[in-house]
């Protein structure tokens, strides 16, 4: 049984890429040298990391307090 692959940001981001251009998931995986689970789970991860820096990235959003930090910055 092979040990399980350390990915590094740069690949994961060569995966994602690669993904995107509409490659066939199985030839990833493959290409890259991970299971077909590890390649969906990197998609997912990356789907809900885009999703929380956006949620957290709103301009108009109050932190805890109720302070305008964008106002403070003006």
């Amino acid at each position: 049984m092979s040990k399980r692959k350390c990915l590094s940001i740069k690949e994961k981001n060569l995966i994602l890429h690669e993904v995107d251009k509409g490659v066939k998931k199985k030839d990833i995986a493959v290409k890259f040298g991970i299971p077909p689970n590890s390649l969906s789970t990197i998609i997912v991860d990356s789907v809900k990391n885009k999703n929380n820096t956006a949620m957290n990235c709103d301009e108009d959003e109050d932190d805890e307090d109720g302070n305008d930090h964008d106002a403070e910055i003006k």
